[in-house]
């Protein structure tokens, strides 16, 4: 592998990680997209056994798709004692 190459791949990464990490905390919100992104992501780093918990859980939803559930809710006053469950706050 060239050591130029990784070295310009590794500097533009920090820089796009930068830029990202500048943007106003609004901007960092994931939306739905985001969301399912990470839901897919989440989903390719399971072991098999909890692969098969989740379809127990899920059925056939994909981790992806249900990744969004607390968004669909949160605007639902019948379910507003998830409201917490949506989000955390880090100490600033």
């Amino acid at each position: 592998m060239n050591i130029k190459r990784v070295t310009e791949s590794k500097l533009k990464i920090s820089i796009i990680l930068l830029l990202v990490l500048s943007l106003p905390f609004r901007g960092l919100a994931w939306g739905v997209i985001g969301h399912r992104v990470i839901g897919e992501i989440a989903s390719f780093h399971l072991s098999a056994k909890a692969k098969k918990e989740i379809v127990k859980i899920l059925g056939t939803e994909s981790l992806a798709m249900a990744s969004n559930w607390a968004d669909f809710y949160k605007s639902d006053p019948a379910y507003d004692y998830l409201y917490n469950w949506h989000f955390v706050n880090l100490p600033g």
